[in-house]
């Protein structure tokens, strides 16, 4: 029975999934420090701010309350941890400097031990709370200091580099994709430019379907990777470096307008998501304050009808219920599209009556 479980797992995957888990097994790729780097300021329009996970020296995720220990603490889990290792809290509404900085330069020294922090997928993340953070800040930064978190930040894309994430695709492969071409602007690296534009291009051409909808077919993702999208937009539309950036300026406004088409589509008229397949609330920025951002950096759209997304939105005058009806559609990355068939959630007068509680 094992055996039938591991081939039919298997007869899904991508060859290049396959290729680069055992790459990744035979080839450890190590943190180089790399020294000198310096950024050119970015010029951007206000962020979304997340939400609030840090109270004092507490922190607390996925509805858990703890002290720091380790950043290795995986105590309550891994995906604890990782979030640990996002450093999402920098861009909590009440993050001054000083404390902020207090978090970074903690990470930066206990760098050496720090296993969960320099996986790739943390890298991303974080690399991307990191750049946001510092143009927050600007010049009230010492440049010593500034120059100390430019040589780990550099370096710990060097690390990214290395380790794209071919091994699972899917968001975590866009995710990188987006962070790198946030910190080529940053840093005005062309190479690294070159590198994650081509990435970009390709992962959005396949992920965003033609309804607008991210493949995984999750409204929460969706909303995630909607938001660092409009970052990549937020950063390659205000700060130009290089001369392909308006091309790739048109592609990114187009692909934002389809995300934000299908979640025109599938939001209920209070502006919440339905909780369908891995979806929860509090997670990720809510519809408003996504077509807010959009409209900071004056993006149109216009709602797309659900079509390969295989969610479909039956409406009449008192009663409102959104069926999941779609297969799987990214078969060898099922992981956020759960065992959704037939699901649905129903709403009359548009108060929720049948509900998807959504993940824990």
């Amino acid at each position: 029975m094992r055996k039938n479980l591991l081939i039919n797992t298997l007869k899904y995957l991508k060859f290049t999934q396959i290729f680069y888990q055992i790459k990744n097994r035979v080839i450890k790729h190590k943190y180089k420090q790399y020294e000198g780097r310096q950024n050119i300021t970015l010029k951007l329009a206000d962020v979304i701010a997340k939400n609030k996970c840090l109270d004092g020296d507490v922190f607390r995720f996925l509805n858990i309350s703890s002290k720091f220990t380790s950043w290795n603490d995986a105590s309550n889990g891994m995906l604890w941890a990782y979030n640990l290792n996002y450093m999402d809290y920098l861009l909590q509404d009440n993050m001054s400097l000083e404390d902020g900085s207090k978090w970074i330069d903690k990470f930066i020294a206990d760098l050496p031990t720090n296993k969960v922090g320099l996986d790739p997928y943390p890298i991303a993340l974080r690399g991307i709370n990191w750049i946001k953070f510092i143009s927050k800040y600007g010049e009230e930064i010492p440049s010593d200091k500034l120059e100390r978190w430019n040589n780990s930040l550099y370096s710990q894309y060097k690390l990214l580099e290395k380790k794209l994430e071919y091994h699972l695709l899917g968001n975590h492969l866009l995710e990188d994709a987006y962070s790198l071409f946030i910190a080529s602007i940053y840093f005005s690296d062309e190479k690294m430019y070159l590198k994650s534009s081509k990435l970009l291009r390709n992962e959005l051409n396949e992920q965003i379907l033609a309804d607008g909808a991210h493949y995984e077919q999750s409204p929460m993702y969706h909303c995630i990777l909607l938001d660092r999208l409009l970052d990549c937009c937020n950063v390659s539309f205000n700060n130009i470096r290089f001369e392909s950036q308006v091309n790739i300026n048109v592609f990114l406004r187009e692909k934002t307008s389809q995300m934000l088409g299908h979640l025109s589509s599938i939001i209920y008229k209070d502006q919440t998501i339905p909780l369908l397949n891995d979806s929860a609330n509090g997670i990720a920025p809510t519809p408003s304050d996504l077509f807010d951002y959009a409209n900071r950096m004056s993006i149109e759209w216009e709602k797309i009808p659900m079509g390969d997304c295989g969610y479909r939105k039956m409406s009449s005058k008192r009663l409102k219920c959104i069926l999941d009806i779609g297969d799987i559609k990214v078969s060898y990355q099922p992981g956020h599209s759960h065992a959704d068939t037939f699901n649905y959630e129903l709403r009359i007068d548009d108060a929720p009556f049948i509900v998807d509680t959504g993940i824990s």
